[in-house]
């Protein structure tokens, strides 16, 4: 599993981590939703905003703890987006996790482990820009920086979507009319 992951990061870098000339699908824009709290307490490095390279296709490559707040009460399900809105084709999904109970937070380190359909509160996860389902790293191409979105949804119903779904499902899946809350943290990553 390792090696075949090792291998799909590695064509994702000489390809500049494009999404296979899949179809932009927009992350939902909710028209009124109560702000969230997300952090990490890992994503930040000294204040600087760059994501920890621990969690990058340089370091582990295991998913960022993740912590989020302020759910509001009708909160039946927790919907994850993490992204790079800087990539060539103008989206690339690091990790998607779904109908993760909105009891079960915070993430740990290594929740999205590669392989795994399901992460701690019953999420699902689906399959990321790489074509894996879980997480996968960061990893622009040498010598450019890319920022990274990691979007929390706190929706009022739960998608009900089998694990192991493309992303473009899951995004098109999602009614903004059901978003009762939206957080987003940025960091961004270079490779040396």
């Amino acid at each position: 599993m390792l090696k075949t992951l090792t291998m799909a990061l590695v064509l994702c870098c000489l390809a500049g981590c494009r999404g296979a000339g899949a179809e932009i699908v927009p992350l939902p824009t909710p028209a009124s939703a109560a702000p969230l709290q997300v952090s990490s307490s890992s994503l930040m490095v000294a204040g600087d905003g760059f994501i920890s390279e621990r969690y990058t296709c340089d370091g582990l490559n295991v998913s960022l703890p993740l912590a989020w707040s302020g759910l509001p009460p009708s909160t039946k399900s927790v919907l994850i987006v993490f992204d790079d809105p800087d990539a060539p084709d103008g989206q690339f999904i690091h990790w998607i996790v779904w109908d993760v109970s909105p009891e079960a937070r915070p993430l740990f380190e290594g929740a999205g482990l590669s392989g795994d359909a399901s992460v701690l509160g019953g999420g699902r996860q689906g399959l990321n820009s790489y074509g894996i389902g879980g997480y996968g790293s960061p990893c622009p191409p040498h010598g450019r920086t890319h920022a990274y979105a990691i979007h929390v949804y706190a929706l009022d119903e739960p998608l009900g979507l089998q694990a192991g779904a493309e992303a473009r499902a899951v995004l098109q899946a999602v009614d903004p009319s059901r978003v009762v809350g939206h957080g987003v943290l940025t960091g961004s990553y270079r490779r040396k």
